[in-house]
């Protein structure tokens, strides 16, 4: 989706989906230094200083968020991993089953590609 997309998108959106249209910039003040965050329309290069008040506080590259925690031991962490292989093997064989139905039914039909 185009950067502007997500932007025009948000036109005529109930408070409901606020937190989709707008999003939380940092902000760094050239004047006094303070660094802020701010939740500000999707686009927006620079915001008031919360702490001095002048308007052209300048947005800045912020750190990625650190990555959440799934697993909170390495017992819940092999219960994971063996469920998730039990998961990928059931995908894998409902898989292998459809892939052989369609085959036989196109050799049944007399079709095939």
């Amino acid at each position: 989706m185009p950067l502007f997309a997500a932007f025009d998108a948000c036109d005529g959106r109930s408070w409901r989906d606020y937190d989709s249209c707008v999003p939380v910039y940092e902000f760094r003040c050239a004047s006094c230094g303070e660094r802020f965050d701010d939740l500000v329309p999707v686009g927006t290069a620079s915001a008031t200083c919360p702490k001095c008040g002048v308007a052209e506080a300048e947005r800045v590259l912020s750190a990625q968020a650190a990555q959440q925690r799934l697993v909170r031991s390495q017992g819940d962490a092999r219960k994971q991993e063996r469920k998730n292989a039990q998961t990928h093997a059931r995908a894998k064989a409902d898989f292998s089953a459809r892939r052989r139905a369609v085959d036989r039914a196109r050799r049944d039909s007399g079709g095939g590609s």
